[in-house]
């Protein structure tokens, strides 16, 4: 299961990077500075606040840069700056970024192999394998666990804090799962607010479970109620002190602003346009954004199986015959669906934000398809009991049938790697429909953009200007690049340039301008960068329009 889960994420590390990364990595450099100068106030670098993933990055400086901290003297003050840093000293930004990425694929792994020891118990063996392949091969979570970035990491330090929690209520209250459910919460809050929502939530589970076992016995009651939250949150909170140095110096400060900023970012929606469902929309997209995203984002062999498991479950057929699987399933799913209806209340709104209900899924998914699996050995047996020369084979029908469908998430999943954020559901369209509905790119594709200039005879003495160029593509590109910015409108200044790299959503958010489109409409590429069906970038060398 380590493997599964371990190498899909950890290979080709170098390949890309996306907008953020460059951000995370700058805060990363400061994080490590702070914490080897004393400077303890300064390793609050985020209001997200991103801790865990300023970890992951300082250990990645640790190995490839260590004496980073005793040659930058201060603290960098703009998020792009560690880049010329770098490599001033003869270090290449993305073998820092993929070495910081490394580690956080490490957490990730840890993470989720404590989820499947914790599903085994909850579950029972063959779930926990079946719902942990689904995850480990699930193509949006295996994208975003890949990247210098916060979603994945909260995500599975999530799931692990939820399924010891359900150990703890459901499978003979051992302290130990109420320990490890309560330290795995405060990793998620050091790395994503919006993972505070756990603690209402396990409130609101353990008081399910309390309602359960103690029928409102008074003081019995109350003590298994209060108590039990008490230490999770005390070790959530533990944790959460402990590996943010900022909140030993000034906790008031740290707590206060990550919250009031979280909620001003949420609560005021996109700085720039988005394109979903075909339009461009400024602001909130609406309550049917995460629905769609996710049906869009999410595979056939979940779909599927999630609606297997809601007929199971409605049927009471096996494994939702057993009422303790269908207390824990009612969980998981109801876990889901009110963090969606809690991220459905802000009005920014990413695809990326409601990855930690995917996991949940996966689990619900794979029970539904065990439903099915069942039913079908049910049926062969009775045929070959009733019809003898009906060969023994039938009676392998089941596992075959389950061998295929797992087999259909790995084999859907890789097709897409190492660029796995292409993966869009076929059920809906896939690559061919998804351009219609979902924006595209989050950098990907601008790494092939800037290895084909870099072929050009004459690359590095190209004047290149290109859409995120801060990191996506200059990362990959060996000569001088400027960023095509949202406020770049003047033509005459874009084609001052040798050549000019244009991606894939601004044709979708009609960014920088309609006019600046409108005239690269009229010319013909150099090059078209296409990944999985999809066109990601153009090409244009515009140095005869100077003539």
């Amino acid at each position: 299961m380590i493997a599964s889960i371990w190498l899909p994420r950890a290979l080709a590390l170098d390949r890309f990077v996306t907008i953020d990364e460059p951000r995370w990595l700058a805060r990363s450099a400061n994080f490590y500075h702070a914490l080897a100068h004393g400077e303890l106030a300064n390793t609050y670098q985020s209001n997200h606040p991103g801790v865990t993933i300023m970890w992951a990055g300082a250990i990645g400086f640790t190995q490839q840069y260590p004496t980073y901290v005793s040659e930058q003297k201060s603290q960098l003050t703009g998020l792009s700056s560690v880049e010329p840093f770098l490599r001033e000293r003869g270090y290449e930004p993305i073998e820092v970024l993929a070495t910081g990425r490394s580690f956080l694929v490490l957490f990730i792994t840890a993470a989720l192999t404590g989820a499947f020891i914790a599903a085994v118990r909850l579950m029972g063996l063959l779930p926990a394998i079946f719902g942990c392949l689904l995850i480990a091969f699930d193509p949006f979570h295996l994208a975003l666990s890949r990247v210098l970035h916060m979603d994945a990491l909260m995500s599975v330090m999530m799931l692990l804090s939820l399924l010891t929690l359900l150990n703890y209520i459901y499978r003979g209250k051992r302290w130990s799962d109420l320990a490890v459910s309560g330290a795995a919460a405060g990793l998620a809050w050091l790395t994503r607010s919006p993972a505070f929502f756990l603690a209402p939530f396990a409130g609101m589970l353990m008081l399910i479970g309390c309602w359960r076992e103690f029928r409102l016995e008074g003081r019995l009651f109350i003590q298994g109620l209060i108590r039990p939250f008490v230490v999770w949150i005390a070790i959530g909170l533990a944790v959460f002190v402990l590996l943010w140095p900022a909140m030993w110096v000034n906790p008031k400060h740290s707590i206060l602003n990550a919250f009031r900023e979280a909620f001003s970012a949420a609560a005021g929606g996109h700085d720039n346009p988005i394109f979903f469902n075909g339009d461009i929309i400024e602001g909130d997209p609406g309550l049917i954004f995460y629905p769609l995203t996710y049906l869009w984002r999410t595979t056939p062999v979940v779909l599927i199986g999630l609606i297997l498991a809601i007929v199971a479950f409605v049927l009471r057929r096996p494994p939702f015959s057993l009422e303790d699987n269908r207390r824990w399933g009612s969980a998981l799913a109801l876990f889901a669906l009110l963090f969606a209806i809690f991220m459905s209340l802000g009005a920014k709104k990413f695809d990326r934000y409601l990855l930690p209900i995917y996991a949940p899924f996966d689990f619900m998914a794979a029970m539904g398809w065990l439903a099915f699996f069942r039913a079908m050995s049910s049926l062969a047996t009775s045929l070959r009991n009733r019809w003898e020369k009906i060969s023994s084979f039938v009676t392998f029908i089941p596992l075959i049938f389950a061998v295929a469908v797992v087999m259909m998430q790995i084999v859907g999943t890789m097709n897409t790697w190492p660029y796995y954020f292409s993966y869009y559901n076929p059920l809906l369209g896939g690559t061919i429909k998804a351009p219609e509905v979902m924006m595209i790119g989050w950098g990907e594709g601008l790494d092939q953009a800037a290895r084909y200039l870099n072929d050009n005879s004459n690359g590095k003495n190209l004047k290149v200007i290109s859409w995120y160029a801060s990191g996506p593509f200059d990362y990959f590109y060996t000569g001088n690049s400027t960023t095509l910015g949202f406020d770049t409108t003047d033509l005459d200044e874009i084609l001052s340039n040798d050549y000019v790299v244009l991606y894939t959503h601004q044709w979708q958010r009609e960014l920088p301008n309609a006019k600046v489109l409108s005239y690269f409409a009229e010319l013909m590429p150099e090059c078209v960068v296409q990944i999985n069906g999809i066109e990601y970038v153009q090409i244009y060398d515009v140095r005869g329009t100077r003539d």
